[in-house]
């Protein structure tokens, strides 16, 4: 597709209903959300072809993310042959699947607007943010809304519960006078792994399931007077607080949890 950054989708429709049928991503660069009928089911790593059982009556929705280029890795410095992104092949009981449908979603580009074309992405949207300074302040959320099936099981990864319904995108509105358009660090830390959006500018990756940096720097240029957007483009598990904090700490030497990414 020439896509060099962001994430692809992959989209197949069942012919047959499948029950714990065994799932192998191959080849898989580099990390994969999968979705049965729409229900967020697993958590795939680089080079991880660990069959897994599915079940789903309709289409295999499988999102997969870039998360950067290793040169290094392949013949010689600067020879990315290797460093394809996407995977090789899906096979289900042994057998290629074939006939996918492929959507792209360019990180330059991640605001709600783009990220919700993703069918079945889970939404939650603050209505108002209220905070007291732009130094350190919390971005609260006094009303969000969000998708939740309670006849569909419960997938966990890293014990945290993945997002029902796949990667979604958690937004709210911090309002700001000239004397708070300062530098601050958003901090992260009760979020998985996503990217961070301010006012429609991307921010960065926060990854705090994998440390050691927790937080990420918004210059003073990215705010602007009035209603500023926050918004949180999560892959895994939401914050059960619904919020991020903001702080004049930068935190990027905290725990590393290797047994978590």
């Amino acid at each position: 597709m020439g896509e060099l950054e962001g994430i692809i989708g992959y989209k197949h429709e069942l012919t047959t209903p499948l029950f714990k049928a065994q799932l192998t991503i191959h080849g898989l660069h580099d990390r994969a959300y999968v979705l049965m009928d729409g229900n967020f089911v697993k958590v795939v790593k680089r080079d991880e072809e660990t069959s897994f059982l599915v079940s789903g009556k309709s289409e295999i929705t499988i999102l997969v993310e870039n998360m950067g280029y290793m040169a290094w890795l392949s013949q010689g410095l600067g020879d990315y042959s290797n460093e394809y992104k996407g995977m090789k092949n899906v096979t289900i009981n042994g057998k290629v699947v074939e006939k996918w449908k492929h959507y792209k979603l360019e990180t330059s580009r991640f605001s709600d607007e783009t990220v919700s074309r993703v069918e079945n992405v889970e939404n939650a949207r603050a209505d108002h943010v209220t905070a007291e300074n732009a130094r350190a302040k919390h971005v609260i959320t006094e009303r969000a809304r969000a998708y939740e099936n309670g006849t569909q099981e419960r997938y966990w990864y890293n014990r945290k519960p993945l997002l029902n319904n796949g990667p979604a995108v958690f937004s709210g509105e911090l309002k700001l006078a000239p004397s708070e358009l300062l530098d601050t660090f958003v901090d992260t830390t009760c979020w998985s792994k996503g990217f961070l959006v301010v006012n429609g500018r991307v921010v960065g990756r926060y990854w705090p399931d994998a440390g050691p940096q927790y937080t990420l720097y918004v210059p003073g240029v990215f705010w602007r007077e009035g209603i500023n957007k926050v918004t949180m483009v999560e892959l895994q598990s939401k914050c059960h607080k619904l919020s991020v904090s903001l702080t004049d700490k930068h935190i990027i030497d905290g725990p590393v949890h290797d047994d978590l990414v």
